[in-house]
């Protein structure tokens, strides 16, 4: 064989040995860091510390580890033995947005699908949600609810025409009942202000300002069933960065 191929075929060995050694640690890394999560006193801090400042934190490959991983720190954050430990937790979690994109990276899910509704910053959660939550969502965090247009060409329920044509002037109202290609998407997208940073916002406008009732705007809307995809990249409405004042 010549030298070239045996020289890329052992870096090839020597590359899957080590990520191989480096998704053991993970796990035998947070094994050890659940087992001392109930685990109080002097001596368990001090491996806690050890544990949680490292230099080169562990790489995980599967999403329930990342879950798991993630939510010993937020407990340990509600229950820190120290002062350290609270601030080594508090460091950890900011970074988890990285934790997550090696995550992605290691297991070969670009998307974070595996993740998907796990409430982790740098994820997305995607749910029918009512009205009035949609209502809220989008309020809270503009820009980042959007109608889930992949989940909604896949529904054999969603059906945003069924809403949209109540809550508009009859004129407009016969162009859609009278196109068979009408394309909600991309009218929404059209029919969107400098208000609207999304379509799902310009959909609940068109509620907002169509003089109906609530009442009868909340059916219209739960009768689309209209998927949402609502994007924690940010991190301001995640569980990682949540905190509920005491």
């Amino acid at each position: 064989m010549p030298a070239r191929h045996v020289t890329t075929a052992r870096s090839a060995q020597d590359s899957s040995r080590t990520g191989r050694s480096s998704l053991q640690r993970a796990r035998a890394w947070i094994l050890e860091l659940q087992g001392l999560r109930t685990e109080f006193g002097p001596a368990a801090a001090r491996r806690k510390l050890a544990l949680l400042d490292e230099a080169v934190p562990p790489t995980f490959d599967d999403a329930e580890q990342l879950v798991e991983y993630h939510d010993v720190l937020l407990f340990m954050r509600a229950y820190p033995d120290t002062r350290a430990v609270a601030t080594a937790v508090g460091r950890r979690l900011r970074r988890f947005p990285l934790d997550v994109a090696n995550y992605r990276a290691a297991a070969a899910d670009p998307s974070g699908l595996a993740l998907l509704d796990s409430g982790l910053v740098g994820t997305t959660v995607g749910h029918v949600f009512s009205f009035r939550l949609a209502r809220a969502l989008s309020a809270l965090h503009p820009g980042k609810v959007e109608v889930d247009w992949d989940a909604y060409a896949k529904s054999d329920t969603a059906n945003i025409p069924v809403a949209l044509v109540p809550a508009m002037l009859w004129h407009e109202s016969d162009a859609i009942d009278n196109d068979d290609a009408f394309d909600e998407h991309a009218w929404l997208d059209r029919n969107r202000t400098r208000r609207d940073p999304t379509c799902l916002a310009a959909l609940l406008r068109l509620f907002a300002t169509s003089g109906l009732p609530e009442t009868v705007q909340e059916h219209l809307y739960e009768m689309a069933e209209v998927p949402v995809r609502w994007d924690l990249t940010a991190g301001r409405g995640s569980r990682t960065w949540k905190r509920v004042r005491g």
